[in-house]
């Protein structure tokens, strides 16, 4: 994930889901590397469970720290699906939040399109204060270290060709975990 170098865009779209209250790590970094002219329209979309947390944020800190001011930021909230700590919505649930968001994504796109600036509105302080704090203690490195798959696994290697991180490696059609873990559960 990357764009090497300074480039042309005139318009950048980083598409992103909240991990713990902010950015995943590669997103983080894809931000600190990325070189794109001044008067570039650059868009961020979060999908999240329900609160983007600090991720807009820390992302705006990033880009303001490189000199752009003008991030237009866009919420999208869509099923939870963090397993670790509790278990999915109803199906049904899950449907009902998926067609909310459809019909957000058709009110966002003309938006980008005709680069008009939107920005959502910050968390009140108190929530601020725990997702800087609950993504202060986070670190997904060796989050992965107790993972393993049992006998049904099929050495399909799904796994391996899915994973963001590239935290996963087949040996002997088996998957192996390489500590690198963002926690997306994909």
């Amino acid at each position: 994930m990357h764009l090497a170098g300074e480039n042309n865009y005139r318009k950048v779209g980083i598409v992103f889901p909240v991990y713990f209250f902010s950015l995943p790590k590669m997103i983080v970094e894809f931000a600190k590397n990325l070189k794109i002219q001044p008067d570039s329209y650059i868009y961020s979309i979060a999908t999240c469970g329900g609160f983007v947390g600090v991720s807009f944020d820390h992302l705006e800190k990033l880009f303001k720290q490189k000199g752009y001011t003008n991030l237009s930021t866009f919420k999208i909230v869509m099923p939870d699906n963090y397993q670790v700590l509790y278990a999915p919505s109803p199906i049904e649930k899950q449907l009902e939040v998926i067609n909310k968001a459809n019909i957000l994504i058709d009110k966002i796109l003309p938006l980008i399109k005709e680069e008009k600036f939107h920005y959502e509105k910050h968390p009140n302080i108190a929530l601020k204060l725990v997702g800087n704090t609950a993504y202060a203690t986070f670190n997904p490195k060796y989050k992965d270290q107790n993972f393993w798959a049992d006998d049904n696994c099929d050495g399909c290697s799904i796994c391996e060709k899915v994973c963001p991180a590239n935290d996963i490696v087949m040996e002997e059609g088996r998957p192996k975990w390489l500590n690198n873990c963002e926690q997306c559960l994909a």
